[in-house]
């Protein structure tokens, strides 16, 4: 289990056309928020090792409306609407050659804003990394790891 409670500071500036009737004009508006944000509960996380460089990961995060929010307010540090976000994911890290990828499958289920009447949609996600990791100080890969030799 997992908690992640973030400390939102936002700035935000807008240039807005306002139009009444045939009459236009721009308006400038901005506003500073800063505050808890939604804390995000991971209470099921779970993890298999296929092979010592595999791993297939599922976990289940939550998004509390904990945030500060107001309607119509340009900055607002939460969403304040629940979200229910399942993720897997599959992780290679090849241990002698440190090549890491790694993708997560992920989608976010979203309740209504009661202050809103709205809910939107689903939202699906793809995350992705590659990288290379490359030894520190000449202290990977680990003494007595396969592929190395210990001289005694």
């Amino acid at each position: 289990m997992s908690a992640t409670i973030p400390y939102v500071v936002m700035d935000v500036s807008a240039d807005v056309e306002a139009v009444a009737g045939s009459v236009s004009s721009a308006v400038s508006r901005s506003s500073s928020s800063n505050g808890l944000g939604d804390i995000v509960l991971m209470p099921l996380m779970l993890n298999y090792n296929v092979h010592p460089d595999f791993n297939v990961n599922f976990r289940m995060g939550i998004y509390a409306p904990t945030g500060d929010y107001k309607v119509g307010r340009l900055t607002n540090t939460g969403k304040n609407f629940w979200t229910f976000e399942p993720t897997i994911g599959f992780m290679y890290f090849g241990q002698q050659n440190g090549f890491e990828a790694s993708v997560f499958f992920g989608a976010d289920f979203n309740t209504e804003n009661e202050d809103t009447d709205y809910q939107s949609g689903t939202q699906v996600h793809v995350d992705g990394t590659l990288a290379q990791h490359f030894p520190l100080l000449g202290a990977w890969p680990a003494p007595g790891s396969p592929g190395t030799t210990t001289n005694r």
